[in-house]
C-alpha cells in the first residue's frame, strides 16, 4: 500500500510524527524504508533474517518494519519499558542481525543496557543508532546507509515459512507471537496492525495519519 501510493501520490501526507510535530509524505517514508531495506541487504541480511528495533512508536518504527518486510526478514520490537534482562531474553530468542535504537528515550538511555543484553545473549547483532550520537556504535542511521548507496531498490521477497513479525510479551510468561505476511506482501496491509499499543497508522492520501504514542491525543482524519 504505501509503494502504491508512493507512486501514484507521493506528496500527500502518509503520517504525523505527533512527538517532533512533523508530517512526512508517502515519497518519504517509502524512500527511507528502501534505503534502510539497501543498507540491510549490504550488510548480509536475508530473507527469514531477524531485525529489531527500540524506539517509541514513530516513523522509525514503521520505515524499519516495511525496509524488513521488503527482504523478507522478520522485524521485531523492542519496548523501551523493558529491563536489561528482557532486552537480553528478546535477543538471546531472535537473534537480529542487527539492531536499530534510539540511544535515548526521554530520561533514560540504551547504549550500555543493549550492548550488556547483546553479551548477556550472546549476540553478534550490528547496533545502529537512530539518534545522532555514536555514543559507543559503529553505526549511526546515516553512517548505515551510507554503506551501499544508490543501490537498486530491493524486489520485495516472500516469507515463504518466515514470520514477518514477532511479537515478544512482557511479565513472568515471556513469549513471543509469530505474525505471517500475507502472500502478496503488505499491498493493502493496514499497518495499524504493526503493533497494538502504539497509534501506528498508514491511511490513504486523503486521510492524514497519525504516528504518536499511544497516551498522545491522535488527530483524526
Amino acid at each position: 500500500a504505501v509503494e502504491h501510493f508512493a507512486r501514484e501520490t507521493p506528496n500527500a501526507i502518509a503520517c504525523i510524527d505527533v512527538a517532533c510535530d512533523r508530517s512526512y509524505t508517502y515519497q518519504e517514508i517509502w524512500q527511507e524504508a528502501m534505503a534502510i531495506a539497501q543498507a540491510l541487504t549490504a550488510h548480509g541480511v536475508k530473507p527469514g533474517d531477524r531485525v529489531a528495533s527500540l524506539a517509541p512508536a514513530g516513523v522509525d518504527f514503521l520505515t524499519t518494519f516495511l525496509a524488513s518486510a521488503q527482504i523478507g526478514a522478520t522485524w521485531f520490537g523492542l519496548n523501551p519499558k523493558s529491563t536489561r534482562d528482557e532486552f537480553a531474553y528478546a535477543i538471546e530468542k531472535a537473534q537480529p542481525r542487527v539492531i536499530f535504537a534510539r540511544g535515548q528515550i526521554t530520561d533514560r538511555t540504551y547504549i550500555d543496557d543493549i550492548n550488556a543484553a547483546s553479551r548477556q545473549a550472546a549476540s553478534s547483532a550490528t547496533l545502529v543508532l537512530l539518534d545522532q550520537s555514536s555514543h559507543d556504535s559503529e553505526h549511526t542511521l546515516s553512517t548505515f546507509k551510507s554503506i551501499h548507496p544508490g543501490a537498486e531498490t530491493p524486489k520485495a521477497q516472500p516469507h515463504g515459512d518466515h514470520a514477518g513479525m514477532v511479537i515478544f510479551t512482557s511479565g513472568p510468561a515471556n513469549s513471543a507471537i509469530f505474525w505471517r505476511q500475507p502472500p502478496h506482501g503488505l499491498t493493502g496491509l493496514g499497518l495499524s496492525a504493526i503493533t497494538a499499543s502504539s497509534a501506528i497508522s498508514v491511511a490513504p492520501p486523503a486521510t492524514i495519519a497519525a504516528i504518536a504514542p499511544a497516551s498522545a491525543q491522535v488527530p483524526s482524519g
